[in-house]
């Protein structure tokens, strides 16, 4: 697909990827606190599809092994991924929405937006899991993902309120779910399933 296709395309994909997840979205989004709460890890934790109990995400408590290392993230650094795969057990896509949710320039890198952009073309890899060329490759989705930020016309921005990071990668998560999942493929669980009912 061509950038300037996908570019039109950006206000619909991204109304149906929202439609489908933007109360979970900003349910984590809008809880976020500083200094970073054992309750906003949970909160993330379960945007992306996990199921912690209410009293988890109620607490309040400053997480001081978590807090200085989302701190210290500076946007477009993808260096910052690594520091976090400690506190995911190893997921890759949790610990990007850990950094999103503190910082929302940082995209969430997960297989589907991956495969969304790789739709435009883009030589991106997703791992779920931590290796050594994660870093490498989540600074290249953020690379290119900055890139599309840059160059989006302003009339194909349907949301003012939301941050470009997350209206770019919205619509990409849409544009891979669309695409045909490539044989031999094994999808990963996806964050978009939405967590469950306490």
């Amino acid at each position: 697909m061509r950038r300037r296709d996908f570019f039109e395309q950006i206000p619909s994909l991204f109304a149906r990827a929202n439609q489908r997840l933007w109360e979970h979205y900003e349910e984590a989004l809008f809880t976020i606190r500083r200094p970073f709460t054992h309750g906003n890890y949970w909160a993330v934790r379960r945007y992306c599809g996990g199921n912690p109990p209410r009293s988890a995400l109620e607490d309040t408590h400053v997480h001081y092994q978590l807090d200085p290392v989302l701190a210290r993230a500076n946007y477009p650094e993808a260096g910052p991924l690594e520091r976090l795969e400690d506190f995911t057990e190893g997921r890759v896509d949790l610990a990007s929405a850990l950094l999103h949710f503190y910082s929302p320039a940082y995209p969430i890198y997960d297989d589907t937006s991956v495969r969304g952009l790789n739709q435009l073309d883009a030589d991106i890899q997703f791992t779920p899991n931590f290796e050594e060329t994660t870093v490498e490759h989540y600074q290249s989705y953020i690379d290119v993902i900055q890139r599309l930020k840059d160059d989006v016309p302003y009339l194909f921005v349907p949301e003012r309120q939301y941050y470009l990071t997350r209206i770019v990668q919205e619509a990409l998560w849409q544009l891979g779910l669309d695409s045909p999942v490539p044989s031999g493929y094994r999808k990963a669980p996806s964050r978009r399933t939405g967590p469950s009912a306490n």
